[in-house]
């Protein structure tokens, strides 16, 4: 079973009045690669992500997105400078002693004097956060795992589709050469049979050009590892393994002897058929790219 390298998935989990967004994309990449985006003080939380995404995504680049919403009275908490609230206290009963000026101060004035009360802002705790985070993450990798594994299969589809077409066309090539090979040798036999008539030292001559010839036309044996490789290919692509990797390689040996095929083609049909094996090829390649 294939599996695609680009998928996306979104989780949510709740905790009390602590909610948290995950959202996780991925895109094919040659090796593993992640890049996690946490709020602040929230950072020492990545290398634990981390192994969890590495668990589920092989292959490809992960972006992850984390969003933490929390009420302000959880993160923002008052600080009263006792000591300076006192101070304005003494100087300003003082300062009302001496003009004699009636009344009291109170703790509602003193409150609203510069400086006395701030608000700080707390940062979020990882003990707290951190289980939350990892809920909505697991839910984000199973939608992720969802879409890649319906992508893969819609992959596959397309890749066995093209396989059979390249084994329909090197069908067509071996056709090609076995009628191309039985006409130069019919055309040599009568070119010998002349020739041994006339001069013996040029019908041997004759003889070895046409070995030579056979020999340099002869594509049996890349058209014996193409249907090696072809049969490689279907057990990867049925295999829940990641198979990206070895299917890439696969491909790269197949265009190879399409090549090597295509170098020996003595036949117009047999040199067309090997560029449409190319074409098949190329396009089974491009989506070869995207899977894990």
């Amino acid at each position: 079973m294939l599996i695609s390298m680009t998928g996306y998935g979104r989780g949510e989990a709740r905790s009390g009045s602590l909610a948290v967004a995950v959202e996780v994309k991925t895109v094919n990449h040659r090796y593993f690669e992640a890049a996690i985006k946490l709020p602040g003080g929230l950072w020492e939380m990545e290398p634990a992500l981390q192994q969890s995404l590495k668990a589920a995504v092989r292959r490809g680049r992960a972006e992850v997105y984390v969003q933490v919403q929390s009420p302000a009275a959880a993160t923002r908490v008052p600080v009263v400078n006792a000591d300076l609230a006192k101070r304005y206290w003494q100087e300003l009963s003082a300062a009302g002693r001496r003009l004699g000026l009636p009344g009291r101060m109170d703790m509602a004035l003193i409150a609203r004097l510069p400086e006395v009360v701030r608000v700080e802002e707390r940062p979020l705790q990882v003990k707290v956060v951190g289980p939350v985070v990892e809920r909505a993450l697991q839910q984000a990798l199973k939608r992720l795992g969802g879409m890649r594994i319906q992508e893969g299969r819609r992959l596959a589809k397309d890749i066995r589709e093209r396989l059979a077409r390249v084994r329909a066309l090197l069908k067509h090539v071996r056709q090609c050469q076995q009628r191309s090979l039985a006409r130069q040798e019919k055309r040599l036999r009568q070119k010998l049979a002349q020739w041994l008539q006339a001069d013996a030292a040029e019908a041997r001559r004759l003889a070895q050009e046409a070995v030579f010839k056979h020999l340099r036309a002869d594509v049996t044996e890349e058209m014996v590892r193409m249907d090696s490789h072809l049969a490689q290919c279907s057990v990867f692509i049925g295999r829940s393994e990641a198979a990206g990797r070895r299917l890439d390689f696969l491909l790269q040996e197949m265009n190879r002897e399409v090549n090597t095929i295509g170098a020996k083609s003595v036949d117009a049909v047999q040199s067309q058929k090997v560029v449409m094996m190319k074409e098949e090829l190329e396009k089974i390649r491009e989506q070869v790219q995207n899977i894990e």
